[in-house]
């Protein structure tokens, strides 16, 4: 199955149904679901109501919506998308599986009368089914970091792309700027500002929050056994008065995660400039206390999980849990990121270094290509083990592997003759995660999953984490 965008079947199913929710559109390439997060904490926090849409789902595909931080139950998804499914029959609409997914959305917020939602866009921007909406209902428009991703749908330019994401700013609107990478944030803000000036729209341009303290250290010395860093980095934002300061113990790791809190805390203040009614109550405490919150599943996630003896006789020696890092990793800049947090917390693997065990599936993405993404996280003398995740994926019966030989080639050039390669065995019961995450407990206490999201929900699922 093809994807086909376009705004005309989405915009012939929202006439069959009412939608007047204050709005914040937020879109970008990476870093787009955790600003929502953070910005739905800081609202919930307020004591205001919620809705918020992202995509792609992560380990059922109703977790993509939620209300007052909670996914809306099965019975609902399952009522209001069955509700939608026959609209689009009865007036031929033929809506496509993620048009249907962002109505569900919608219709789920509507239904709740809620005080505000925060839709994350899909794939794109311009011709997003999440651009549908009338410019009435959009509060403001945040754009996170650009980069290169589906290059096929969106231009193989990052000004293209940009334009593409920046083809949501609506008119008279208020856009925040999320901070962008050195290379390419001129050609990023030539295309917002041109775009945003057509519109007569304000730009804002948000800056990183500051980090207060290093964590703990953690690259250990000769003997010492690695431990996993703190689960939160100390942060400062101004505060909202101009006369102290935001300090905040962040949840969310990892160095681009400053610039997310960047973006989130500007956006909460143009939305106290544009609505004051409505968003009195958000304040300092009140960002203080959402963003310190925010759980965000698959981005720089540590957790432990017990794995019994398999079989007992190879995996006697073995340490009786793995400590497990899932991030879903899937293009340059985010391998970038991943790479550049492993570094931070003593994992930089190479020479001389203890080898680092990963587990990794690709979705197929033309033009981009497994290699694009391992050549920012992969080291000579990594261990790599070559998974596919489970297929087909929720609601998204587009979405495959990558061709297995491409992968172990790239893996291959990357870890050299020293590293070292496994795949699951066909004639063994448990599922290929299983497989893996047994052999990855073989060679050490810690294991990191990347390549993939739709990999990241598989690990969820296979230990019901969510």
């Amino acid at each position: 199955m093809s994807i086909d965008l376009g705004l005309d079947r989405i915009k012939a199913l929202l006439e069959h149904i009412p939608y007047a929710r204050p709005t914040i559109h937020v879109v970008g390439t990476n870093g787009k679901g955790s600003v929502s997060s953070l910005i739905e904490h800081a609202l919930l926090s307020g004591g205001l109501s919620v809705g918020k849409f992202t995509s792609p789902h992560l380990v059922h595909a109703y977790d993509c919506i939620s209300i007052n931080g909670q996914s809306v139950s099965p019975v609902t998804y399952e009522r209001l998308s069955s509700h939608l499914k026959s609209l689009s029959v009865d007036h031929e609409i033929d809506a496509s599986p993620f048009e249907f997914l962002t109505a569900t959305a919608l219709s789920a917020f509507e239904e709740e009368k809620l005080d505000v939602v925060i839709l994350e866009a899909g794939m794109g921007g311009r011709l997003d089914a999440t651009n549908a909406l009338p410019d009435e209902v959009m509060l403001i428009t945040v754009i996170t970091a650009i980069d290169f991703d589906h290059q096929a749908f969106l231009g193989d330019t990052i000004s293209s792309i940009a334009r593409e994401k920046a083809g949501v700013i609506r008119e008279h609107g208020s856009v925040v700027l999320g901070d962008q990478s050195p290379e390419s944030v001129a050609e990023v803000l030539q295309a917002v500002v041109e775009v945003a000036s057509q519109q007569s729209a304000k730009i804002i341009k948000s800056k990183p929050a500051t980090r207060i303290t290093e964590g703990p250290g953690n690259s250990p010395s000769d003997g010492d056994a690695w431990e996993p860093p703190a689960p939160f980095q100390s942060i400062s934002l101004p505060s909202l008065n101009g006369d102290k300061e935001i300090r905040i113990q962040l949840p969310l790791l990892g160095e681009h995660q400053l610039g997310n809190a960047g973006v989130a805390y500007e956006a909460l203040k143009a939305l106290r400039e544009r609505r004051p009614a409505l968003f009195r109550a958000v304040s300092d405490d009140s960002i203080s206390n959402g963003f310190g919150s925010v759980r965000w599943l698959g981005r720089l996630s540590w957790t432990t999980i017990p794995l019994p003896a398999f079989p007992p006789s190879e995996d006697k020696d073995g340490p009786p849990s793995l400590r497990v890092l899932v991030d879903g990793a899937h293009n340059e800049a985010s391998s970038q990121a991943l790479s550049s947090y492993l570094e931070s917390v003593g994992l930089g693997g190479g020479r001389g270094h203890t080898p680092r065990t990963f587990i990794v599936a690709f979705s197929h993405s033309p033009p981009k290509t497994p290699e694009d993404i391992l050549k920012k996280l992969l080291k000579s003398g990594d261990r790599v083990a070559l998974i596919p995740f489970k297929q087909p994926v929720e609601g998204m019966p587009w979405v495959r592997n990558a061709w297995r030989d491409d992968v172990r080639r790239s893996v291959t050039k990357r870890i050299g003759s020293s590293g070292e390669i496994w795949e699951p065995q066909r004639h063994v019961a448990d599922s290929p995660f299983l497989q893996a995450l047994h052999w990855a407990r073989r060679r050490g206490e810690t294991a990191i999953i990347a390549g993939s999201l739709y990999l990241a929900g598989d690990f969820y699922r296979e230990f019901g984490i969510l």
